[in-house]
């Protein structure tokens, strides 16, 4: 039995779309993402529609400071998705 392996047409299987605008990378590439409890949201660099949400990795966090700077980081980035969605849709 042989792996399956990508054709010159198909992407890599860590490939997210979005369905917006057709924006394409890797999981762990430009997506922007968000973290909310438990729960990482995706969201397209290009037009902010947000295109999933992931279980939070069960890693231990940081230091507590360091952990309140992502967590506070994170939040001001949903809060700016949002507001772009809603005063710039096109």
């Amino acid at each position: 039995m042989t792996p399956d392996t990508p054709t010159a047409d198909s992407p890599p299987k860590a490939t997210l779309f979005c369905p917006e605008c057709s924006h394409s990378s890797r999981y762990d590439g430009d997506w922007t993402r968000a973290r909310s409890g438990q729960t990482v949201h995706y969201s397209c660099p290009d037009c902010h529609t947000e295109i999933t949400t992931r279980p939070a990795s069960a890693e231990p966090t940081a230091a507590p400071v360091t952990e309140f700077f992502t967590r506070w980081t994170d939040t001001v980035q949903t809060f700016q998705s949002a507001w772009l969605k809603t005063f710039f849709r096109a």
